[in-house]
């Protein structure tokens, strides 16, 4: 069960230590699925960024960050990445159409 503090009694670093977690879920979420290893961790950066989950909100909550807003400004630029990964592959398939 996850429990509540009072964000005004944590740290500095605190702060900053769910901030990087953030951060490393986001970084997670756009590496290349060259490997196994890689799509795991893609996946679940995946299911903690984009599902309704009581940790994410604490976490953001942690951080500093609002939890929706965040979640926003993430599923934009992933929806950008895929827009331009799937604009790519159609340029390379143009590319070798018959």
């Amino acid at each position: 069960m996850v429990s509540y503090v009072n964000m005004s009694l944590m740290t500095l670093g605190e702060k900053n230590l769910w901030q990087a977690c953030i951060r490393q879920h986001i970084q997670d979420l756009f590496l290349p699925e060259t490997n196994t290893k890689n799509r795991k961790l893609k996946k679940d950066a995946y299911e903690f960024l984009f599902t309704n989950n009581s940790t994410y909100n604490v976490i953001c909550c942690y951080a500093g960050y609002n939890p929706n807003r965040l979640r926003i400004n993430i599923q934009r630029l992933y929806q950008e990445k895929m827009i331009k990964k799937e604009s790519l592959i159609r340029k390379v398939f143009k590319n070798y159409a018959a």
